[in-house]
Formats: structure tokens, C-alpha cells, sequence
């Protein structure tokens, strides 16, 4: 019922997402368990390429990643609703990430190289 039906090719996709995918979340994770207690603005490692590294890790490479090693488009499918949604609850964080960094968080938006991720 949920099958792709892809074959070889959705076994390696999916493993290509999951090798890129998940490091790149845990490479989000780390800093955000870090600094953010600490009240500090992350800008850099994953931070400097995209804007919402750990909300685009896992809705676009890992849970995507995970239907397509498994062959079910259910994964994807979850994964496409998922960044939609993050998409718009980062409004809300970006706005207090403005509010709380009024110097900082618009000069750091500036340098990300792809802030539409």
C-alpha cells in the first residue's frame, strides 16, 4: 500500500539522505543543546549554510531518507508535511531570535549563504 517501488535506486537514495542527513542533524543538535541555554546565537557550522539546519535535516534528508531505504513513500510524504510545517513556526523563532539579538541575528541572516533552506 505504501510502496514506491523504486528499487536499487530508492535503497540508495535513501542512503545517500541518511549519510548527509543525519550528521548534519547531529552536527544542529550539538550546538543548539549547547548554546542555547546559555542564550547565545549559533552562526556558525551548519548555522552559516542554512538558517534551520536541524528542522531541514530531518524533514528533507532523514525521515525522506528512512521512506526511501524502506521503500515506502510514507516517508517522504511525512517529511515534505513536516518541513511545511517548520516552515511556518520559524517565522515565530526568527521574530524572537530579531527581538533578542536586534544586532546580531539580521547581520547573521546576511552571510547565510542559503537562507531560503
Amino acid at each position: 500500500m505504501f510502496r514506491l517501488g523504486l528499487g536499487s535506486a530508492g535503497t540508495i537514495l535513501g542512503v545517500v539522505c541518511l549519510v548527509i542527513g543525519v550528521p548534519l542533524w547531529l552536527l544542529s543538535a550539538v550546538p543548539i543543546l549547547v548554546y542555547v541555554p546559555r542564550g547565545k546565537l549559533i552562526t556558525s557550522g551548519p548555522f552559516a549554510l542554512m538558517l534551520h539546519p536541524l528542522y531541514t535535516a530531518v524533514a528533507l534528508l532523514v525521515i525522506p531518507g528512512c521512506g526511501l531505504l524502506f521503500g515506502s513513500w510514507l516517508g517522504v510524504a511525512l517529511g515534505v508535511v513536516l518541513y511545511t510545517s517548520a516552515r511556518h513556526f520559524e517565522r515565530s523563532e526568527e521574530q524572537d531570535l530579531a527581538a533578542r539579538f536586534p544586532q546580531d541575528y539580521p547581520a547573521y541572516r546576511k552571510r547565510v549563504l542559503l537562507p531560503w533552506l
